[in-house]
């Protein structure tokens, strides 16, 4: 549970915005069913397989202890997503952790424009041991997986045992 007060209503008066405590002190602007709007969008736009992709991604982080922020996961994913035609588990768990350290973890803009910027660890020492975990995840002698391959979450599965 996260100590919240209601702050007022989004920019389109739909949805409500509260402010909860930011990791380091002061208030960060959050509307969960902006973001959960935003992110229920893509899934549906991609036949529903971007949350069960979250999903995976947030299995890994917590499965390898990665100190990556759950929302950042989200909105990160979301925001890659919406620029894809089709998601296939067995190649985009990998492309999406490549995506992830390609972009350095660095912090991103939130797409809703709700909460500022959202950053992916909440210190600079989390974030340096999540990307190396990541890039270690990533090592150049794993094999890429490929979308030839059959079987869903199989795949992807199989990634958490070649990579860490």
């Amino acid at each position: 549970m996260v100590p919240a007060y209601y702050s007022g209503q989004d920019s389109s008066n739909t949805y409500n915005v509260y402010e909860i405590p930011r990791v380091g002190g002061g208030w960060v602007k959050s509307s969960p069913k902006v973001h959960n709007s935003y992110v229920t969008g893509i899934h549906q736009d991609l036949n529903n397989r971007v949350k069960p992709l979250i999903r995976l991604l947030k299995a890994i982080k917590y499965y390898n202890n990665i100190p990556v922020s759950s929302f950042y996961l989200e909105l990160r994913l979301a925001k890659w997503a919406s620029t894809e035609d089709t998601i296939v588990y067995s190649m985009d768990v990998w492309t999406m952790l490549k995506h992830l350290v390609d972009c350095d973890l660095a912090k991103m803009r939130d797409p809703m424009g709700v909460s500022g910027y959202v950053p992916g660890s909440s210190t600079e020492n989390y974030r340096l041991e999540a990307l190396s975990k990541l890039s270690t995840a990533l090592n150049p002698g794993q094999p890429r997986p490929s979308r030839r391959g059959r079987g869903g979450h199989r795949g992807s599965l199989l990634l958490l045992g070649q990579g860490f």
